[in-house]
């Protein structure tokens, strides 16, 4: 079973493929990856020892490594790093361009959104509850 998870994308460097604040489904695959695929993946991107998520094309595999390599479609150049094909995510499956800053916006502020809704449910019960009794 395929499981999936979701990202926003937040640089140009898949642009115009995938737009800054776009929000992308990503397929956890059995890693048959194919060059030219769209996937995210761990790496090190500032050799500070952080891994952090990106999401590039595939330029080309290494299977007698296990690693492949990655480009951006915005700069066309080869990435620097070279991925571990146990570092790979998945694959991108679904791009929702422009609403990333919504998934951000909930998730940050899950609270608010729910009292939002709780009053949207409340202002809409008490309009239907008014217009059924003026009958």
């Amino acid at each position: 079973m395929r499981q999936a998870q979701y990202f926003v994308v937040v640089t140009d460097s898949m642009e115009p493929t995938i737009p800054v604040n776009s929000l992308i489904r990503v397929n956890k695959s059995d890693r048959d990856f194919e060059v030219d695929d769209i996937v995210s993946v761990f790496i090190d991107v500032n050799n500070d020892e952080a891994r952090e998520i990106v999401t590039h094309r595939i330029a080309s595999i290494h299977e007698e490594s296990g690693t492949l390599r990655t480009m951006s479609d915005h700069f066309r150049e080869i990435d620097r790093w070279v991925v571990k094909k146990t570092d790979v995510i998945g694959k991108v499956e679904l791009i929702i361009p422009h609403v990333g800053w919504l998934a951000m916006f909930l998730q940050r502020n899950v609270i608010v959104f729910i009292i939002l809704a709780i009053i949207s449910v409340m202002i809409y019960l008490y309009i239907l509850i008014n217009n059924w009794h003026k009958q």
